[in-house]
């Protein structure tokens, strides 16, 4: 007799340090739920806030996170 398993705990994924638009949708396309920037200037993944933006109108689908030591939050709409 098998039994049909059932997930403990649903699990929410996070795309970290995306830098360019074909990850992005790489990753949106699997379903991820979340794409995260870094916008930290000293950072090897570092992106700038225009190219998020930019990322942001062609991918649906997964919320957008941003990493950074500071930043205004009028910069983010």
């Amino acid at each position: 007799m098998s039994r049909k398993l059932e997930p403990v705990i649903d699990r929410k994924l996070i795309a970290q340090n995306i830098t360019n638009l074909t990850d992005a949708r790489y990753f949106a396309a699997w379903g991820i739920e979340y794409l995260s920037f870094n916008l930290n200037s000293e950072s090897p993944y570092y992106i700038p806030m225009e190219k998020v933006k930019e990322i942001r109108d062609w991918v649906e689908g997964p919320k957008i996170l941003i990493e950074s030591n500071s930043i205004e939050f009028t910069d983010l709409s």
